[in-house]
C-alpha cells in the first residue's frame, strides 16, 4: 500500500468531486490519498463552501505579511512526512515549497501550479523564485498546456509533467442545458424583462479583475448598433453597482446555478468578459454560449482552453473594438452556431473525469519514478540528518544577519518594513504630516493594492475577515462613513461585503485622497480632520474607523466626532489594545514615514465609548499585531461593533 499527500489551501466544494473521484481511482491502484488543507485560514475564512471530507487532514497554518506580500507558514502533519509521494502547490507564499531547497530528500516532491505567477503583475526575483523552485520539484502537475510550457521553460523535462486540465463538474449543468424547453426560456424572458432583443450573459463574481468600467464602455458601442440588446449580470460582487446603474438595459440577475442558469443561457446569444476569464470557460462549453474576451495579458490558465474563432471570440484589448466584435457576432447567425458547436466539442474534452484520469496517471508516473534523481532511499536517508543540520546552521545565521540589520542600518529598515522605530513617549511635532508623504502614500498603496485584491477573488487577509464579519452584525443601515479612508481600498471591500450600503470616506491626507479619487472616480471623498468631522449629527447610520483613532493625539475627541455623527454603529477596525490602565503614546515610522500611534487601554477605550452614548457589541479578532518586543507591553489588534445607546 502506497500514501500519496496533496497540500491545499482549502477544498471548495467545486472540487469536492475531482477529489472524490481521484481518492477513488487511486484506492483501485492500491493508493492511499490525503489531502492536507487549512481551512481556517485566509480565502477559506469567508467562504460558504469549503469542504471537510473524511479524507482530508486540516492543516494548523498561519499568514504573516512581509514587504507587502502574504507570506504563509504551515506545519504539515506525520501523513505528509510518511508520503511515498508528496504534492504540494507551486507558490512562492507558501513554506511548504521550501522542502524543495533540501539538498536531499527521503521521497518524491511534486508541484502542482499554473506555472507562474498569472493574475497580478510581478518582480523579476519572484518570477526567478517560481522558476527555481519549480525545477527543484520531481514532477509537475499542470493546470494547462501553458502551465506545461512554463515548467518545461525552468528545466523541468517533459516526461515529468503531467498536464491534468483543469475543470469543474458541469456534466449535470450541460444535462440541464440539453433539457431546456422553449417555454422555460419564454417564461425567463418574461420574468426578466428581456424582450426580443439579444441577450447577453456576465457569468461570475463582479470585481475590478472583470473590468466592468471597459465592460460599460464596450456595451455603449453595442448599444449604438443593436439598442435592443440586454446585458444580463449572473453573479454579485464589489463592482456590481458600476455595471448596473450604467444602463437600464443591464439586468441584475443575482447568482444563479442548475437548472435557472440553463434557462437563462438558452436564451443568450454570448458571455461577455473581457477582463480575467478562468474556470467560467468551462461553463460557458457546458452551457453552449460562446465567451467574447480580450487578449488581456491577466486571465487565469484556463483562458488557455479557449480558441478564437472555434469556441470563443478573443479580441483585440480595447473597449470600442470590442463591442464592435460584439455587434458584429450578434448580426451573423452562422457564426453563432459555429461557435455554439465548438463549444459543445470542448464540454467533452473538459470533464471531471477526464481531469481525474489524467491526474492519476501523473502520480502513477511520478511513483515509478522513485525517489528523486534516481538516488535509493537508503541514500536519501543516510544524508538526511546531515542536510537537516546544514539547513538549521543556515537558517540561525540568516535571522542574525536579518537581526542585525534591522538594528544597524535604520534607513535599510525603514524602506524594507512597514512599521520600525518606535519611541515611546514621543509625539510627531506634526501628528499627521507622515501620512501625506509621498513615500508613505505610495508604499502603503502598493502594499494595499494586492491585499484587497486577493480578498476580492475570495482570498481574505485575517483582518478583512474581522471587517466583514463586523459589517454583517451593523448591516441594517444604509449609509456609512469611512474616517481615515486613505486610498479608498476599503470602500471596494465594504461595497464587495453591502453593495447597497452607501458609502462616504473622509481622510486628513490630501495625496491619498487626490490618488483615491483618481482610482476611483464614482467613490464620495472629502478631506477632513478626525478631531471634525465635515458632516452633521446623525447624518449616517454607520462611522467605520480603520485603524485611524489610534494615530490621532485627542483619540478622546476624535471619538466624540464619530460618535456624534454615527446614527446606529460604531466600528473600530483594527484597533491597538492593551490592557493597560492608560493609553500609550509614541512615535514611529511607517512607510517610511514619521507618524503618531497609540496603543489604546482596553478600559479607557470602553469608558470612552460609555460616555459618548455607545455600548461594545461583539468583538473580531484583527491581525496579529503584538509590539511586546518593541514597548515592553503586550498588545492585540481587535475589531470592534459598538452600538448607539437607546435615549
Amino acid at each position: 500500500m502506497q500514501h500519496v499527500a496533496i497540500a491545499q489551501p482549502y477544498i471548495p466544494s467545486y472540487s469536492l468531486p475531482f477529489f472524490e473521484g481521484l481518492v477513488s481511482k487511486l484506492a483501485t491502484d492500491g493508493i492511499v490519498l490525503t489531502v492536507l488543507h487549512s481551512p481556517g485560514l485566509g480565502q477559506a475564512r469567508s467562504r460558504r463552501d469549503v469542504e471537510l471530507p473524511a479524507w482530508s487532514v486540516p492543516v494548523r497554518a498561519r499568514e504573516v505579511q512581509i514587504a507587502g506580500r502574504i507570506l504563509v507558514a504551515r506545519w504539515l502533519p506525520s501523513q505528509a512526512r510518511r508520503a511515498d509521494l508528496l504534492i504540494l502547490e507551486q507558490a512562492i507564499g507558501k513554506t511548504d515549497a521550501l522542502q524543495l531547497l533540501r539538498p536531499f530528500r527521503r521521497r518524491p516532491i511534486a508541484l502542482m501550479g499554473h506555472g507562474h505567477i498569472h493574475n497580478r503583475s510581478t518582480m523579476p526575483a519572484e518570477e526567478a523564485l517560481m522558476r527555481g523552485l519549480t525545477a527543484r520539484a520531481d514532477w509537475f502537475f499542470a493546470y494547462t498546456c501553458s502551465a506545461r510550457d512554463d515548467a518545461q521553460a525552468a528545466g523541468l523535462p517533459e516526461d515529468r509533467i503531467t498536464v491534468f486540465e483543469n475543470s469543474t463538474d458541469t456534466a449535470a449543468l450541460a444535462s440541464e442545458r440539453r433539457s431546456v424547453t422553449s417555454g422555460e426560456v419564454e417564461e425567463m424572458r418574461g420574468r426578466l424583462g428581456l424582450g426580443r432583443g439579444p441577450v447577453l450573459l456576465f457569468l461570475g463574481s463582479i470585481d475590478e479583475s472583470k473590468r466592468p468600467a471597459f465592460l460599460v464602455e464596450a456595451m455603449a458601442e453595442v448599444w449604438r448598433r443593436h439598442p435592443d440588446t440586454s446585458l444580463v449580470l449572473v453573479g454579485e460582487g464589489a463592482a456590481a453597482e458600476q455595471l448596473r446603474s450604467s444602463d437600464r438595459r443591464v439586468i441584475p440577475a443575482g447568482r444563479m446555478t442548475g437548472r435557472p442558469l440553463a434557462v437563462l443561457a438558452a436564451a443568450a446569444d454570448a458571455i461577455v468578459m473581457p477582463g480575467r476569464v478562468g474556470l467560467v470557460a468551462t461553463d460557458s462549453f457546458a452551457l453552449e454560449v460562446p465567451i467574447v474576451t480580450t487578449s488581456w495579458p491577466f486571465h487565469s490558465p484556463e483562458f488557455m482552453y479557449l480558441v478564437d474563432g472555434d469556441n470563443a471570440l478573443i479580441t483585440p484589448d480595447d473597449p470600442t473594438e470590442y463591442g464592435s466584435a460584439v455587434a458584429r457576432l450578434l448580426d451573423r447567425g452562422d457564426e453563432l452556431e459555429r461557435l455554439r458547436v465548438g463549444c459543445r466539442a470542448s464540454a467533452a474534452r473538459y470533464t471531471t473525469e477526464n481531469m481525474v484520469e489524467l491526474f492519476r496517471q501523473g502520480v502513477l508516473g511520478a511513483l515509478e519514478a522513485g525517489t528523486p534523481k534516481g538516488r535509493s532511499r537508503a541514500d536519501n536517508n543516510t544524508a538526511r540528518a546531515t542536510s537537516e543540520s546544514i539547513l538549521n546552521r543556515a537558517n540561525q545565521t540568516t535571522r542574525n544577519l536579518a537581526k542585525a540589520v534591522v538594528t544597524h542600518i535604520p534607513p535599510l529598515r525603514r524602506r524594507l518594513f512597514t512599521s520600525t522605530d518606535y519611541e515611546v513617549g514621543v509625539t510627531p511635532s506634526d501628528s499627521h504630516s507622515g501620512w501625506s508623504a509621498l513615500r508613505a502614500v505610495r508604499r502603503q498603496d502598493s502594499a494595499w493594492s494586492g491585499l484587497v485584491e486577493r480578498a476580492l477573488r475570495g482570498e481574505p487577509r485575517q483582518d478583512v475577515s474581522a471587517l466583514w464579519d463586523a459589517l454583517d452584525v451593523a448591516s441594517t443601515g444604509t449609509s456609512i462613513l469611512e474616517v481615515g479612508s486613505g486610498h479608498g481600498y476599503l470602500a471596494d471591500l465594504v461595497k464587495h461585503r453591502l453593495p447597497d450600503l452607501s458609502y462616504v470616506g473622509v481622510d486628513i491626507s490630501w495625496p491619498m485622497c487626490r490618488l483615491a479619487r483618481t482610482r476611483r472616480p464614482g467613490v464620495s471623498l472629502a478631506v477632513g480632520d478626525a478631531v471634525a468631522l465635515p458632516f452633521a449629527h446623525g447624518s449616517v447610520d454607520i462611522v467605520l474607523d480603520a485603524a485611524t483613532l489610534m494615530h490621532v493625539p485627542d483619540w478622546r475627541a476624535a471619538l466624540a466626532e464619530e460618535a456624534r455623527v454615527a446614527r446606529k454603529h460604531l466600528i473600530l477596525h483594527s484597533v491597538t489594545i492593551a490592557d493597560t490602565t492608560e493609553a500609550i503614546s509614541m512615535r514611529k515610522h511607517a512607510y517610511g514615514a514619521p507618524v503618531f500611534e497609540a496603543v489604546l487601554s482596553r478600559t479607557q477605550l470602553t469608558e470612552a465609548l460609555t460616555a459618548v452614548g455607545f455600548r461594545v457589541g461583539q468583538r473580531f479578532e484583527s491581525l496579529a499585531y503584538d509590539l511586546h518586543e518593541q514597548i515592553g507591553v503586550a498588545t492585540a489588534s481587535e475589531t470592534w461593533v459598538c452600538e448607539r445607546v437607546a435615549e
